[in-house]
């Protein structure tokens, strides 16, 4: 499996190269998918396509359908398609087709044009829907994105060999505000403040995780390859606030990225 091509704000790969080596060469470009899960080093583009995978920087970037641009797919006819986004006079020619392909689009369509509205209404109002094929996001009344259908739909509709993804700019810096909570009846003010920052991450941890980290801290260490000196000499005011303050009920993370200047 390779990676087949990298542009200006876009790769196009097949399903069995890992996300580390995706992005080893995609920063090269300073470039980046940023939809990657936590686990980024061992995952492939074509897991986090199937599942529209999401991560850490979800908050901000989205999820992993927001970025497949077209995909290559062998259908139940053992042919191979390209699927990408039709305005409707390209709908129009592809349903009025006698071909496998051209039965696809046309039963689909005919399928959400009878029941627009009660598809519609199903959408589940969340931040990243993880059931369901996302039916919902396939015709918009203009554009008619198949796409949409088969991320997500975890190999069930086809067997994806190639994927055009759109990328975006790497941050060039970062900065991590870290909160004690010792009094958890402010845990909801705090987070609908933080998220009007619109931070790129927003994690937490409670007290046993936050101990089970600092008991385990200089083993993480050397897995990661981190310098404790360096690292410790980043969070020496945390250190002191828990020495001084105690073990606080929950920790959080607001990560931020930066595209300018510091």
């Amino acid at each position: 499996m390779s990676l087949i091509s990298i542009g200006d704000d876009y790769a196009v790969a097949e399903p069995g190269v890992f996300y580390r080596d995706f992005e080893r060469e995609t920063l090269k470009k300073n470039l980046i998918l940023p939809t990657y899960p936590a686990s980024r080093e061992m995952c492939a583009l074509g897991g986090m396509v199937a599942n529209n995978a999401a991560g850490e920087k979800t908050l901000k970037y989205g999820k992993t359908i927001d970025y497949v641009e077209e995909i290559k797919t062998v259908l139940a006819d053992g042919k191979e398609y390209l699927i990408k986004p039709l305005n409707q006079k390209e709908l129009a020619k592809k349903i009025k087709g006698k071909g496998f392909e051209n039965k696809v689009y046309r039963e689909i369509f005919r399928l959400i044009k009878r029941n627009y509205e009660i598809i519609r209404k199903a959408k589940p109002s969340v931040s990243k829907n993880s059931a369901g094929l996302n039916l919902w996001d396939v015709w918009d009344g203009k554009t008619f994105d198949l796409v949409k259908l088969f991320v997500g739909s975890q190999g069930t509709l086809g067997l994806i060999t190639e994927a055009k993804l759109r990328l975006v700019p790497a941050g060039k810096y970062s900065g991590l505000l870290v909160i004690f909570m010792k009094d958890m009846a402010a845990l909801p003010e705090v987070i609908n403040k933080t998220l009007k920052l619109k931070p790129a991450s927003f994690e937490s941890f409670d007290d046993h995780t936050f101990g089970l980290a600092l008991k385990f801290f200089t083993g993480f260490l050397k897995v990661m390859g981190v310098n404790i000196v360096s690292l410790g000499l980043q969070f020496l005011p945390e250190f002191f606030h828990v020495l001084i303050n105690g073990m606080p009920k929950m920790v959080l993370g607001k990560a931020s990225i930066f595209s300018g200047t510091r």
